[in-house]
């Protein structure tokens, strides 16, 4: 059996995204050593999953 790894971004005080779903705020918040662990838990994943608009707004990110 795999583990399952439940990866969510949110402040301290519970923020996940603006009234309009934006989350703008995340990556401009984020140090390297932050990036740099998302990167190498989302390599060694098996599956990744996400929701319609997240792979929507990461589509222009990862264009392939």
């Amino acid at each position: 059996m795999r583990k399952l790894v439940l990866k969510m971004s949110a402040s301290v005080d519970g923020f996940v995204a603006g009234p309009n779903g934006e989350i703008d705020w995340l990556l401009r918040t984020m140090d390297q050593s932050g990036l740099g662990w998302i990167e190498n838990t989302l390599w060694r994943a098996g599956v990744h999953s996400m929701g319609s608009k997240t792979f929507h707004d990461m589509a222009a990110y990862w264009p392939t």
